[in-house]
């Protein structure tokens, strides 16, 4: 269940706020004093009200959005947008008007939490095939090296499997080992 944090001091408005969260079973919690990043963890998505008075609020939210920490959704009636203006077309962000909460808050939130999440993914299945091509890398490199001292390519690579087996360690940690007993015995 989606956790969201509603940073203002405009009771009214938080209200409206929370009525539309309430309707699609989404908890939250009210901030209405400074916050530090770190007790951000917490929350899937950060909405802040324009009455949130925040020393370089501009900058706090520029953060947020530009790390891809938390999605935020920034609620105002003033009319210009001023320092949010380069966070506009970053998937991070929403910038609305507070008289339009019942309208569109809820796709909203829905949106950039969904948004969220598949770069979450997206980031984490790069992250993942970076990995295996490092270990890839990494394991050629160890046969070719080990392919020059005399062993075939299936001995090789069962040495590094059984090095991996035998010391309760990933085949990356394994190559590593071999690559620096190899470089010691040719010294």
């Amino acid at each position: 269940m989606a956790r969201v944090l509603v940073c203002g001091e405009d009771q009214l408005t938080i209200l409206r706020i929370g009525r539309e969260l309430a309707a699609r079973n989404i908890a939250y919690e009210q901030q209405k004093a400074q916050i530090k990043k770190d007790d951000l963890a917490r929350f899937d998505l950060i909405i802040i009200h324009s009455s949130w008075k925040m020393p370089n609020l501009s900058g706090f939210v520029g953060n947020l959005v530009l790390s891809h920490d938390r999605p935020v959704i920034y609620l105002t009636s003033q009319i210009g947008i001023g320092p949010f203006r380069p966070l506009l077309d970053d998937p991070y962000f929403a910038f609305l008007d507070d008289q339009r909460i019942d309208a569109e808050l809820g796709v909203a939130v829905a949106l950039l939490l969904k948004t969220a999440a598949a770069l979450r993914d997206t980031a984490d299945k790069a992250k993942k095939a970076a990995q295996r091509a490092d270990l890839r890398r990494e394991m050629d490199l160890c046969k070719k090296r080990l392919i020059d001292r005399g062993m075939t390519e299936p001995e090789a690579h069962a040495l590094i499997l059984r090095t991996a087996m035998d010391r309760q360690i990933s085949k990356y940690a394994a190559c590593v080992v071999l690559l620096g007993e190899n470089k010691a015995e040719s010294n």
